[in-house]
């Protein structure tokens, strides 16, 4: 009977030191938080680019000569239709007088061949070289007037010189480059990105470019082209982008940083700091999120992505949360109440 009584004592102790225990465990608990602030639903990839020109061209004389008038500086802008260089005419205009003369007498005899060929005067072997002698003159007549108009070399667009190969004064070979010209209608930019942006090309919101030479200034662009080889870049492919509304205003060469903005299926990705995810037994990861009302703990799934570093994680929220816990989550439990200690820094959606 003794005993018996010295065991309830016991009892009645250990009962009373686990509701002391207990209570001391659900006593409100400070921690460490970070606010999770929404930036819309998408996420962003920087990369860095240079301006290069919508398209170059070499242009030549298509004739030979002299090069009498020839005005013209690198980095010049010069609009379509006008004249660049001209090469010295004066042969080119006897040429053409020549050519003249030739067609106004083979289109002479070839009206009196026909005229006598109807009254079976000549012989049919006469009337076609007739025939034969105007066309040719025909055709010389108009390659002299070609090769006089060839002497004007004018600009195919609107756009800058990049580059002079010849001076005024100099012997002009034709086909050979005298003139360099840059279109600059609409400017691009060529950068590389990574493979992670090449695979998710098609889920693209939105490109902004930011020249360093204005970085007040942002601009939107549009993929034209993405070349599926590396050129031996460590896996990053050159991409071609065309920047929105520029107006000829940038040159080649510009650095650029270019922004990637990509939609959201429906979950949002964030950066947290490597302790506010906890694992669970059965490999299920989340977070506790603070109810910045009534400061109780709710548990929030999340899905792990990578690693940004040692202290920071990309994490896709699988349920909503604006302020969570981070650190030291492994000593909390289910609806607890908290003092949230809430920092300036703030995680932000991707």
């Amino acid at each position: 009977m003794r005993h018996l009584f010295l065991y309830t004592i016991l009892i009645v102790f250990t009962s009373c030191g686990g509701e002391k225990t207990q209570d001391k465990q659900t006593k409100d608990q400070l921690v460490k938080v970070v606010q999770v602030k929404e930036e819309g639903a998408s996420h962003s990839n920087i990369a860095t680019g240079v301006s290069i020109p919508q398209k170059e061209v070499q242009l030549s004389f298509r004739v030979s000569g002299p090069l009498k008038t020839f005005n013209l500086e690198e980095g010049q802008r010069v609009q379509k239709g006008q004249v660049l260089g001209v090469i010295d005419q004066r042969d080119y205009k006897i040429d053409l007088q020549k050519a003249e003369s030739a067609f106004h007498l083979a289109e002479a005899a070839k009206v009196r061949a026909e005229k006598l060929f109807k009254k079976n005067n000549i012989a049919e072997q006469v009337y076609d070289k007739a025939i034969l002698d105007f066309e040719q003159a025909s055709s010389n007549l108009e390659m002299a007037e070609n090769a006089l108009k060839d002497t004007k070399l004018f600009a195919p667009f609107t756009g800058r010189v990049k580059k002079l190969s010849i001076e005024k004064g100099e012997h002009v070979t034709a086909s050979k480059t005298v003139i360099t010209l840059q279109d600059f209608e609409k400017t691009r930019v060529r950068c590389t990105v990574p493979e992670e942006i090449v695979k998710q090309v098609n889920e693209l919101d939105k490109v902004e470019i930011v020249f360093d030479s204005n970085p007040n200034k942002k601009y939107w662009a549009k993929v034209i082209e993405v070349l599926h080889d590396t050129e031996q870049l460590n896996y990053a492919y050159p991409m071609l982008l065309e920047v929105q509304h520029a107006d000829g205003q940038f040159l080649a060469g510009m650095t650029v940083e270019v922004y990637f903005n990509f939609k959201n299926k429906g979950e949002t990705t964030v950066i947290l700091p490597t302790n506010a995810v906890m694992g669970e037994a059965n490999g299920e990861n989340f977070v506790w999120s603070v109810s910045p009302k009534n400061k109780t703990l709710h548990k929030v799934n999340v899905q792990l992505l990578h690693l940004k570093d040692d202290s920071k994680v990309e994490v896709k929220m699988l349920g909503n949360a604006e302020w969570v816990v981070a650190t030291g989550g492994s000593l909390l439990v289910e609806g607890q109440k908290v003092r949230a200690n809430i920092e300036n820094a703030m995680i932000t959606k991707n």
